[in-house]
């Protein structure tokens, strides 16, 4: 080996092999000895992990790279070091990457053996309980290829690269791209840690809910109908802007608002004071009164005989059925993002796969377990994933709910909940979940980046302790729900008059010595005690 490194490095590089761990040196980790400075922490026949020690922007940060064995009993070695390792690097930023010969899941395969036994889970589980993330990725999915065609070919997700949360959030930017295959069967891999980026801004946007209109498939068809001269990109391109001109036109509204600020930008841009200002020309574009109608006044609607603006409101606007289940979405203990998605997904409004229009077919599973089609009921409740953090969070908090249709079980709720503390509870949990279940969706359909549910759980947890936390005494949260969560009590700072602490240390109050002194919890604040 040691003949063979000068004749594949670059010079001015080093290396390092697990040539003393194994008769072939699987291993060869190498760098830029004039740009970084590494120190080797341990090795074995899978793995070499080494620490950064220079440039100071990566100090500290340790890498480990892998090639697992290909039998799944010998890579067990491989699974013990992860979890160890990932105790011992909770709190350094910590990179591991490689060729593990395992894969996550079934939709990771391409071609030959499609079962799924009972040892593929020990890669899964080992990532889980490791508690890492896989990096955002983009290129080549499938990493190894057998080199075959047509109905022999064999493709696998082999190659991984994971960090864990010291260092994601030291580089929340980071990425991961894998290129084409040249001489090797893998797709080689290369990991960038770069700070973050302003956001620039997109040079083509296209809003989804274009789509959503009846007469979007018309207009495309007549634009793309035209007759251009010219090459293919100026005919895309001059397709493109006659499009999204007729798009646009969707969003103008020339209405009484919209007259006025066009109108006072004019008289902003202009030198000369404005002369003649006559807005009624404005309004009667508007409005248009019915001058056969008699006007009524509303004051006499208030039961008090005070006009209000509730009360004249109330008068004027037509009122539709009120929908249940305000009280479990819009309570006084509600997060404002938790309580927006909740009310979407009460209304099955989320965009789940199944109520995309422009997915292919067949539509591509649930992405939280690979299994099922994608949508409101089973994203929520019949998923096997979801179905681990309901589990743990109903036992939790000690609540019940029904394993029924996702509409059906939303109108048991509103019934079954409708006022007090449980109320109040059970929004919080259900927001909560919903929130976080969606928000896991949508980072593994567009950065693909994948958590695990013990991980959910735990966050969901720790918003809820957060929310509960600040909640005012008023708010009136039973002690059994503040033991449930593990609230801490809240200390209070108390004056107390003519109490005085004497040279010796004793309390003193306003007559005679105090022995001791202290305070008691009582009533979620600590009062004080004096003997």
């Amino acid at each position: 080996m040691e003949a063979v490194l000068p004749k594949i490095l670059p010079l001015g590089w080093d290396a390092w092999t697990n040539i003393e761990d194994h008769h072939n040196g699987r291993i060869i980790v190498g760098w830029n000895a004039s740009q970084f400075q590494l120190r080797r922490i341990e090795s074995s026949a899978q793995w070499i992990t080494c620490e950064l020690l220079n440039p100071h922007t990566f100090s500290g940060t340790r890498v480990t790279f892998v090639y697992g064995f290909n039998n799944y009993g010998e890579r067990t070695v491989l699974w013990d070091y992860i979890q160890r390792t990932s105790e011992e690097n909770k709190f350094i930023p910590w990179a591991i990457m490689g060729d593990f010969n395992a894969v996550m899941r079934p939709s990771d395969r391409s071609g030959g053996a499609s079962d799924w036994q009972r040892h593929h889970e020990d890669f899964p589980t080992c990532i889980a309980q490791s508690s890492l993330q896989q990096v955002p990725y983009n290129g080549f999915r499938m990493s190894w290829h057998n080199g075959q065609s047509g109905a022999n070919t064999i493709m696998r997700k082999l190659d991984w690269v994971f960090g864990n949360l010291p260092l994601l959030t030291a580089w929340p930017t980071a990425r991961v791209q894998f290129l084409p295959r040249h001489q090797s069967d893998h797709s080689a891999m290369i990991i960038a840690l770069n700070g973050p980026k302003l956001r620039e801004r997109p040079s083509f946007k296209f809003m989804n809910q274009w789509a959503e209109h009846g007469d979007f498939h018309e207009i495309v068809q007549r634009v793309w109908g035209e007759s251009i001269p010219g090459n293919p990109m100026f005919r895309l391109t001059t397709k493109l802007a006659k499009l999204k001109q007729l798009l646009r036109n969707k969003h103008l509204r020339k209405e009484m608002g919209d007259l006025a600020i066009q109108y006072y930008k004019s008289i902003l841009r202009g030198t000369r004071p404005a002369q003649g200002l006559n807005l009624g020309e404005y309004y009667n574009k508007a409005i248009s009164p019915n001058s056969e109608q008699e006007d009524e006044h509303c004051w006499e609607l208030s039961a008090t005989g005070v006009c209000t603006i509730h009360s004249v409101w109330d008068n004027i606007r037509i009122a539709g059925p009120q929908d249940g289940g305000g009280k479990l979405i819009w309570h006084k203990w509600h997060i404002p993002r938790h309580a927006f998605v909740l009310w979407l997904a009460s209304k099955c409004r989320l965009r789940t796969i199944d109520r995309m229009h422009n997915q292919p077919l067949p539509q591509p599973p649930c992405l939280l377990c690979r299994t099922h089609e994608e949508n409101h009921n089973h994203l929520f409740f019949q998923c096997r994933y979801s179905q681990m953090v309901w589990q743990a969070l109903l036992l939790k908090a000690q609540v019940h709910w029904p394993t029924i249709p996702w509409m059906e079980a939303w109108d048991w709720a509103t019934t079954e909940y409708n006022s007090g503390v449980q109320t109040k509870m059970m929004g919080l949990l259900l927001g909560a979940t919903v929130y976080c279940l969606w928000q896991e969706r949508n980072r593994r359909f567009h950065d693909q980046h994948f958590g695990t549910p013990q991980k959910m759980i735990e966050d969901i947890t720790n918003l809820i302790r957060d929310k509960l936390g600040t909640l005012r005494e008023r708010d009136e949260m039973p002690e059994s729900l503040r033991s449930r969560w593990n609230i801490p009590l809240r200390l209070g700072l108390l004056w107390w008059a003519g109490l005085r602490c004497s040279a010796f240390g004793l309390f003193q109050g306003p007559s005679a010595p105090l022995k001791r002194a202290g305070f008691v919890p009582s009533e979620g604040c600590f009062q004080p005690f004096l003997v």
